[in-house]
C-alpha cells in the first residue's frame, strides 16, 4: 500500500524527518518509486511512496515543473 513519509513515520513511531534520507536512498536504489503527489496546504506537495512495480504510478503534475 503506497504511503507518505508521514504515514510511514506514524506506523514506526518515528518523526517523519528521520525517514526522508532513507526513502531517498531506497528510491535511488530502485526499490521504491513515487506513486503520486498529494497537494498540501500553502502549495506544498506530499510524495507517496510505493514499492517499485506496485501497479501503475499515477502521473500527476509537480508544481513548478510541469507548467
Amino acid at each position: 500500500m503506497p504511503q507518505s513519509a508521514r504515514e510511514l513515520a506514524d506506523r514506526a513511531d518515528l518523526p517523519a524527518d528521520r525517514l526522508y534520507y532513507h526513502l531517498g536512498q531506497l528510491e535511488r536504489a530502485g526499490l521504491i518509486e513515487i506513486a503520486e503527489y498529494r497537494p498540501l496546504a500553502r502549495g506544498k506537495v506530499e510524495r507517496v511512496h510505493a514499492p517499485r512495480g506496485h501497479g501503475t504510478p499515477q502521473r500527476c503534475r509537480r508544481p513548478g515543473r510541469d507548467g
